[in-house]
């Protein structure tokens, strides 16, 4: 369950990492529609991956 919630915050991080360090790798994906939408179809996979590891990791006892 653990690695479930690590492995599914990891891109998060990752992306605060990045725009950290340089806001200019972002750009695209903030001022362009088509980075927007992309950005927007990550965004609902994420919170779709992190549901689903949620579900598949419960132990029924």
């Amino acid at each position: 369950k653990l690695q479930g919630i690590i492995m599914g915050f990891l891109p998060i991080v990752f992306a605060i990492g990045v725009y950290s360090m340089d806001r200019h790798y972002f750009d695209i994906m903030l001022k362009e529609q088509l980075g927007q939408a992309l950005l927007c179809y990550g965004i609902i996979s994420e919170i779709i991956g992190l549901i689903l590891i949620k579900v598949l990791s419960r132990i029924k006892v």
